[in-house]
């Protein structure tokens, strides 16, 4: 008669540790849907969000109006694509948000790395805002 194990499940990770950063950055940039459920569901993920976004947004605009016109046009996309997916997915105005600044890191970071040849242009910078809202779709879709 075989015995049964009885045991705890393990643990779910609740807060959002330092050490998985890098893998959900490249996680969400890649699309998988489990680094986009790990960024939606993690406690402080928001925070860690938000504090990567403007580290990076910092290193990539040339100027602070660039700066503020990046934010500006990311913040009405974003806000636009809430509202559809909304409707059709459920998704919560949180959730879109949270995306939003996960899925902006990895076009920022590359703008950041093209600005010094950029010669003090902004389309490095807005290009990476319309990389970060087809993220954000593609984000948005596979968490459905």
């Amino acid at each position: 008669m075989e015995s049964l194990e009885t045991g705890a499940p393990a643990a779910r990770r609740v807060f959002l540790e330092a050490h998985e950063v890098p893998a959900l950055v490249a996680g969400v940039a890649l699309g998988r849907a489990a680094a986009a459920r790990r960024v939606l569901g993690a406690r402080r993920g928001g925070r860690a969000g938000v504090a990567l976004a403007l580290l990076v947004l910092a290193l990539a605009a040339p100027s602070r109006r660039a700066a503020a016109g990046a934010v500006l046009l990311h913040g009405v996309l974003t806000l636009l694509a809430g509202l559809v997916n909304r409707r059709r997915a459920g998704h919560t105005t949180k959730e879109v948000q949270r995306l939003a600044l996960w899925t902006a890191l990895t076009p920022v970071c590359v703008a950041a790395l093209v600005r010094p040849f950029a010669g003090g242009s902004v389309w490095p910078l807005a290009v990476a805002v319309v990389a970060g809202q087809a993220l954000l779709w593609q984000a948005l879709r596979a968490t459905r």
